[in-house]
Formats: C-alpha cells, structure tokens, sequence
C-alpha cells in the first residue's frame, strides 16, 4: 500500500468524531485539504504528503511519536513531530516521564512554538504554511469575532517570524486573508 494511503487512512481513524469548531464539519476534512495542497507544492515528497495527513495526530489524537515512527519511518515521523507544536511535545514528554510542564498561558506557549518553528526544515515550514492557510480559512466562519481576530494576529506574527520568504504566493494569500478577516471582524 502507497505511503499516503496509509497516512490519510491512519489519519481517518485518529482523527474519527472530532469537529472542526468553525465550520462544524469533520476535523479530517481539513486534513485532506492540507494533504492534497502539499501534494499539489513544488518539490513535494511523497513523506511531505504522508505527514500532512498526519499533521495533527500526535498532537490531537494521542498518536505517540514512536507509533507514527514504527508505522510510517524516520523522515515521516520526523516531519510529524516537527509539526506538532512544540509546547505540546514538551508537555507530553514531562508527562511521559511523570513530571509537569505548563507554561503560564497561551502567549508564553505560542512564543515558544514560533520561535521553535523558526529552526524546523523548510518542508516542515512550507506544510505549516498550508495548515495554516487552511486554519485561516475556517477562521471566515467563525462567529466569535474576538476569538477570529486574535488567531488571525497570532498566526501574522507567526508568519513575520519563522515562514514569510519561503512561498511568495502562499505569502500574498496569507495577506489578502488576514486583511480578509480583519475586514470581516472589524472591531
């Protein structure tokens, strides 16, 4: 069976009853869209493609990195846990080891994930950059306003930060989104 097929049947499962909260729809059609636009990038791996599909399950799903490794190999599960955001692999490994880890709030986690990402591979920032257009999208069917208005500033400091210069279309639709959903927000 093709490396993808695998993924995105793994990603099926894992992902199985959870809701995108935007749009209310099932989390892996998200998945699929993240999936089938890396596949569409150029230079794209058939490892790049697996990962996309995978790209939430270590970090939503209670996949362990070593289950993603023996499933799918080093370079997948590589590109897997370098899209996981970095405070969560943090805190699953102070829990796997018995301790705690909690950074005091959402602020403080978010500056440890962007400048995390700011040392990962270029194919793991280009299928970030593609997560998170897609994110950005759903975000134009948010009803909370605030909430829309917040990712929406967190996802241009991201941007600014660790993946501006890597995809000049993906830069200039990343752009015209955020001025698409600041424009819908208004406060």
């Amino acid at each position: 069976m093709s490396l993808i097929i695998k993924a995105a049947r793994f990603a099926d499962l894992a992902h199985r009853g959870q809701m995108r909260k935007a749009t209310n729809v099932p989390y892996i059609t998200h998945v699929i869209r993240v999936a089938g636009r890396v596949a569409t990038l150029h230079g794209a791996t058939e490892a790049m493609v697996a990962a996309a599909f995978l790209h939430d399950v270590i970090e939503d799903c209670a996949v362990s990195f070593n289950t993603i490794k023996q499933q799918f190999g080093d370079e997948v599960a590589s590109l897997v846990l370098t899209l996981t955001s970095y405070s969560k692999q943090i805190e699953q490994a102070a829990e796997y080891s018995g301790s705690v880890f909690t950074l005091p709030n959402r602020a403080a986690r978010k500056e440890l994930d962007r400048q995390y990402l700011k040392t990962v591979s270029e194919e793991t920032k280009r299928i970030k950059m593609v997560d998170r257009l897609d994110n950005l999208y759903d975000t134009l069917q948010e009803a909370d306003a605030k909430w829309a208005i917040k990712y929406v500033e967190e996802s241009e400091h991201l941007w600014t930060l660790a993946l501006e210069g890597i995809d000049s279309e993906m830069d200039a639709e990343f752009k015209a989104l955020a001025i698409a959903i600041k424009e819908k927000y208004k406060q």
